[in-house]
């Protein structure tokens, strides 16, 4: 049969093929991910890192070296977080606050 004629106009027509482009579209993506899902195989295990008891030991130099190292990051941000608490207002924040009236 057909289709009535209201349901015969351009824009029904576009908006069929829109339709039926949008579900055929949805229904492709659909199927494609249920087949991929076979090659996503051990996703965590893929960049993790080997457990401890496999890894090697560190040395005493490269302990020494990142203690070292910490220590520092850690003296120089305790020297800015004491330099900002000496400055004004202006040195913090580039700007005085307005004085009184």
């Amino acid at each position: 049969g057909t289709l009535p004629k209201a349901f015969r106009t351009p824009n029904h027509f576009s908006l069929a093929t829109m339709g039926c482009g949008a579900l055929l579209s949805f229904l492709a993506a659909l199927a494609q991910g249920k087949n991929s899902v076979q090659r996503i195989g051990d996703v965590f295990g893929r960049g993790a890192k080997p457990p401890d008891s496999e890894r090697a030991p560190v040395s005493a130099m490269q302990f020494a070296a990142t203690q070292n190292r910490t220590e520092d990051l850690a003296a120089r941000h305790r020297g800015r977080a004491a330099a900002l608490a000496r400055s004004s207002d202006e040195d913090r924040y580039g700007f005085a606050p307005k004085p009184p009236d």
